[in-house]
């Protein structure tokens, strides 16, 4: 009885024989070792390979995340900004609120009240709204008025010379 055993490219023939049969597994035993060992090392680079390309994505990942903290960081920073700029509008608002609603009667009672000069009138309600209102304007036209005084002035004190 012959077996014919295929090891990679080479081609074992078996005998039965009992003399040739202990080297045959010997040999058999060994080339399956040896198979074994190099589809084991095989196995060993690819896993490497892709443990090499594992580490790499998440190397990345941890820098975006770290960029992430970073933005995370400055938006918290700005909310907080935010937050205290909400905070003393919030309390203008409330002061404004407390002389608004004052009673026009404030001046002979006492305490805290707005009012309106050279007329000396006490203002609250749609009255004090009116004239901040209007106070606020007038000031931003007198404001523009004198930038274009200034303006004016300078280029009459700086006049370009005439084409010849």
């Amino acid at each position: 009885k012959t077996i014919q055993c295929k090891f990679g490219r080479r081609n074992k023939e078996m005998t039965n024989s009992n003399e040739n049969e202990e080297l045959n597994y010997e040999y058999v035993i060994h080339r399956l070792r040896e198979l074994l060992r190099e589809q084991s090392d095989s196995r060993i680079d690819d896993a490497v390979i892709v443990i090499k390309q594992q580490a790499e994505q998440l190397e990345s990942a941890l820098k975006e995340i770290g960029n992430l903290q970073t933005q995370l960081g400055w938006a918290r920073s700005n909310v907080e900004d935010s937050q205290k700029q909400i905070d003393r509008l919030s309390r203008d608002a409330e002061r404004y609120q407390y002389l608004r609603s004052k009673s026009l009667e404030t001046i002979n009672e006492g305490g805290v009240f707005a009012g309106m000069t050279p007329e000396n009138l006490i203002l609250n309600g749609t009255d004090l709204d009116e004239s901040i209102d209007n106070e606020i304007v007038d000031e931003a036209l007198l404001n523009a008025a004198m930038t274009l005084c200034d303006d004016l002035r300078d280029i009459e004190a700086d006049p370009k010379p005439e084409d010849e």
